[in-house]
C-alpha cells in the first residue's frame, strides 16, 4: 500500500472515530438521530435503542430495517460503526439468531 493510501485510510478512520467518541462535535459528514431518521429509520425504533448508538450514527443506509432478517438468522455487520444496525439486526434475528461485528 502506498503512503498516500495509508494516510487516507488513517484520516478516514480518525474522522469516524471522532464521530463515535464525540458525536455532538462538527464533522465533515452527517451524524446522529436526525440523519438516521432522514435515511428512513423509524423514530419509534430509534427511541428503543441505546441513545449513544443513535447519537453516534454515521451510516449510509438503513439496511437492517429493510433487509429480510428472519428469526434465527446469522448476520455479519461489517463496518458496524456505532452499532445501530447490529442492535436492530439482533432484535430481528431473535434469541436463536446471531449478529457479529
Amino acid at each position: 500500500m502506498k503512503a498516500s493510501d495509508q494516510e487516507l485510510r488513517r484520516r478516514v478512520r480518525d474522522a469516524y472515530s471522532a464521530a463515535a467518541v464525540r458525536p455532538g462535535d462538527n464533522h465533515a459528514f452527517p451524524v446522529g438521530r436526525g440523519f438516521a431518521e432522514s435515511l428512513g429509520y423509524p423514530a419509534g425504533l430509534l427511541d428503543t435503542l441505546p441513545p449513544v448508538c443513535v447519537e453516534a450514527f454515521a451510516g449510509v443506509s438503513n439496511v437492517a430495517v429493510s433487509a429480510d432478517i428472519p428469526p434465527g438468522s446469522r448476520v455479519l455487520d461489517v463496518g458496524c460503526g456505532a452499532g445501530l444496525d447490529s442492535f436492530i439486526a439482533a432484535r430481528r434475528a431473535g434469541p436463536a439468531g446471531c449478529v457479529a461485528e
